[in-house]
């Protein structure tokens, strides 16, 4: 029987190259960096210049170099990557 702690979560990384994985989601240690993610969905997919992208889960932004865990990552998490949106209010 499962202990009431889980070290890993599964993740799914949207861009606008595709997903990582394409199909479901990839299993990552909790302790692990987000930037780890990150670069594993980079190897994937044909995506450039990311330096100045960001990482959102829903309405929040994650940090990269924290932990899955101390991004408060939950398990079954779909977490979008992409280029900081530009406001366009009216002049």
């Amino acid at each position: 029987m499962a202990g009431p702690t889980k070290n890993e979560v599964d993740i799914q990384v949207l861009t606008g190259a595709g997903n990582f994985p394409a199909n479901g989601f990839q299993k990552y240690n909790l302790h692990q960096s987000l930037q780890h993610v990150l670069d594993e969905t980079k190897a994937h997919l044909p995506v450039q210049n990311t330096g100045s992208w960001v990482v959102r889960l829903g309405d929040r932004e994650l940090t990269p170099s924290l932990t899955i865990e101390q991004n408060n990552i939950p398990d079954n998490s779909r977490i979008a990557w992409g280029p900081v949106e530009r406001g366009g209010g009216a002049l």
